[in-house]
């Protein structure tokens, strides 16, 4: 695992170093093991002397992971005031691996200065690098997530070389063998048995030989057929002569024969490795070094196609840096993968990024406790739970060693309710970075594992509630906290009804709900009578039209049609404008009584106060629009005072109000004013209106009387 950058530097010095010694050609073919022990016996003849042979071997022990030993060598090199360019960079990536921010921050800023032009600055962008590497780091060293760890100690497994779940639930990984000589590793694919805790494990059978490592496996279930890497072998080539060159397989499980295939895509002079098919078996994600990517190794895809594979498609900016990316894993419409770049912890980092309408959006970093300051990578998750396998080297910074870690992570139990009701709401649908949604069940609750230091979007929608969406910036335990109890507001149809001369509010009137079929009719739903306060309401699904029909006695009938909301937002916000209130209009009809309770007069007088003006001009509009009738307009009042002068005084109100209408262009002639005092009191107990003015209140009024 490098970076771009360091394996451009390494070359160069590995070029221009060729022939020092037999060492060299393991050097160059990758084969550092290899030639990390030959080095070591040429620096203690040389007595360490040979600066070029200490470089390679400190090189040889990072690439092996055997850090300590490889910082140790470089900062002897940098006080020996060999400032080469590889020397800055490397120490500033193992100080960095080792925690040490300050420090590596120096041998970034020392390298900017000494080592890059202005063209390589621009690529190189220290400052890019500083917030990135030692500034993320340092302000997220503390933010961890409730994910459970726990080492898997898989028999035969002590480096990470990747893993799949197959059909059945057991593991498919990679295991090491040993020369007889320990002076190389030999690797091969085996089967850990689920039964066991993956504790069994059983070598893989391949029916054609194959070369000496096969790693980094990709099962898909839908074609069972199996990915992996291998190296490409060549028999007329001796062991210290080939080069380390990776090409990806594929073998169909369930062909007699289980020969492994060549896949077409691959060049035989660059590096294709790490595998990994998509949840459809239609995408193949893998990485390589080959030319025209951003980085050193980037994360590239082909599609299935029935001919094969389609071109090779670069997974873009938003996964690959000018660093090194690695160990892809594809589960759903997510990308997970490790690398060097992004904001990151140190070494390598898991990441993932989620893909909208095709593209892939910008990757966020798993967080600690998965990620750390060393290497970590290999990531995947278990079919059908909330765990996962990860691989990272944090327990072995002298040793080319790996632990693979079991991550359980945190399960959401919680309650979605109705908001006014509190009552529990099932099957809601909930929604989490546009992922596959799921439902709550019959008492509203639901579950859900999740990684907490993510960027995470939740959306809950339901037909007969206002869609609602949750979004968190490294969700943390207080945000778990506040989805103990999801409320939803419920999509109501609302509206009042009132009287459209005096304004007041109608109860008892019948409110009936329709709702549209998608067979274009109206099929009734509900029915209803209105409040106190002439409020009416209806809980309904808002991806459907309704029609309320208001109907109350000696009133005129009304019918609103309601759009359904995204639908004509227009007419659905004045559809709704009109029936909050409501004006119902009389119905036309011999004898009708229209009963006025809100025309004043200044105390013990017949003059018209002026808030009663409204009131009349409404009276006056009832009659502009039913030209043909005529009325007669009574005053009324209490038991209060003489009858005689209660007589008059009701008979001079009902004059002036007359006047006031004749006045707004009102024919006199269609106008009978008559004043009836006590004669005709609604609340005839007269004791009962001494004591309370509410009841006598109600004898004061205006009539009008259809003739």
């Amino acid at each position: 695992m490098k970076n771009l950058l360091l394996m451009v530097l390494i070359i160069a010095y590995a070029t221009s170093a060729k022939g020092q010694s037999k060492a060299n050609n393991y050097y160059e073919a990758g084969y550092y093991k290899e030639a990390s022990i030959i080095f070591e016996k040429e620096i203690k003849k040389d007595k360490g002397n040979n600066k070029m042979l200490q470089l390679k071997l400190a090189d040889s022990y990072f690439h092996l992971k055997k850090f300590e030993s490889s910082i140790k060598l470089y900062e002897d090199l940098y006080k020996r005031s060999i400032k080469d360019s590889i020397v800055l960079i490397r120490l500033a990536e193992l100080k960095r691996m080792f925690c040490d921010f300050d420090e590596s921050q120096q041998y970034y800023s020392e390298y900017d200065d000494v080592f890059l032009s202005k063209q390589n600055k621009a690529k190189f962008n220290f400052e890019k690098i500083i917030e990135s590497k030692i500034n993320f780091p340092q302000s997220n060293i503390n933010t961890s997530s409730s994910a459970e760890l726990e080492i898997l100690k898989l028999p035969q497994v002590d480096k990470g070389m990747g893993y799949t779940f197959l059909g059945n639930g057991d593991l498919l990984g990679a295991i090491s063998h040993k020369d007889k000589e320990a002076r190389s590793t030999f690797t091969t694919l085996g089967v850990f048995n689920s039964a066991s805790d993956f504790q069994q494990v059983k070598t893989f059978s391949f029916n054609k030989e194959t070369s000496f490592f096969n790693a980094f496996p990709s099962y898909c279930k839908q074609s069972n057929t199996l990915y992996f890497t291998a190296n490409i072998s060549d028999k007329r080539l001796s062991f210290k002569e080939r080069q380390n060159v990776l090409q990806i397989y594929s073998i169909n499980l369930s062909s007699e024969d289980n020969e492994p295939e060549l896949l077409s895509f691959n060049m035989p002079d660059y590096n294709f490795t790490h595998p990994a098919i998509s949840d459809n078996g239609k995408r193949l994600y893998f990485v390589s070094n080959k030319p025209g990517g951003i980085g050193g190794f980037d994360v590239y895809y082909v599609n299935k196609t029935n001919d094969g594979w389609s071109e090779i498609k670069n997974c873009g900016e938003h996964i690959n840096t000018p660093f090194d990316e690695l160990t892809p894993y594809s589960k759903e419409e997510t990308l997970y993968f490790s690398s060097y770049g992004h904001n990151n912890y140190g070494g390598s980092d898991i990441f993932k990024s989620q893909t909208n309408k095709g593209e892939f959006l910008k990757a966020t970093n798993l967080g600690q406790p998965i990620n750390s300051c060393m290497n970590d990578f290999s990531f995947i998750l278990a079919p059908d739970s909330g765990e996962g396998l990860f691989t990272s080297d944090r327990n072995h910074k002298d040793e080319n060693k790996d632990d693979v870690y079991k991550v359980t992570f945190p399960v959401i139990k919680r309650l979605i309710t109705d908001e006014r009701s509190k009552d529990p709401i099932s099957d809601v649908s909930i929604l989490f970075n546009d992922e596959t949604s799921f439902l709550s069940d019959d008492q509203g609750k639901w579950t859900k594992q999740i990684s907490l230091g993510t960027d995470t979007e939740i959306t809950f929608d339901h037909p007969y509630y206002n869609t609602k969406t949750l979004k968190y910036k490294n969700l943390s335990i207080e945000n778990l906290n506040e989805l103990k109890l999801v409320s939803l507001t419920p999509n109501l149809l609302i509206g009042q009804v009132k009287d459209d001369i005096t304004g007041n509010t109608l109860k008892g009137a019948s409110v009936s709900l329709y709702e549209k079929t998608k067979n274009d009719k109206w099929e009734l739903v509900e029915v209803k009578k209105t409040d106190g306060d002439g409020k009416w309401e209806f809980h309904v699904r808002k991806d459907r039209t309704h029609k309320v029909v208001l109907e109350k006695d000696n009133y005129l009938t009304h019918n609103e049609i309601i759009p359904r909301k995204n639908e004509n937002e227009k007419l659905r916000n004045e559809a709704l404008t009109r029936i909050n209130p409501f004006l119902m209009k009389y119905e036309v009809k011999k004898d009708l009584i229209i009963q006025i309770d809100n025309i004043y007069f200044d105390f013990n007088s017949s003059y018209i106060r002026e808030e009663s003006f409204p009131v009349l001009d409404k009276v006056k509009n009832f009659l502009n629009e039913n030209p043909n009738i005529n009325i007669e307009l009574s005053a009324h009042t209490d038991c209060i005072g003489k009858d005689n002068y209660n007589l008059w005084l009701s008979d001079r109100r009902a004059s002036r109000s007359k006047k006031y209408l004749v006045e707004a262009g009102i024919d006199p002639k269609r106008i009978k004013a008559k004043g009836y005092g006590e004669q005709k009191m609604i609340v005839k107990d007269c004791e009962l209106q001494k004591r309370d003015d509410k009841e006598a209140q109600k004898n004061r009024r205006v009539e009008v009387k259809i003739l």
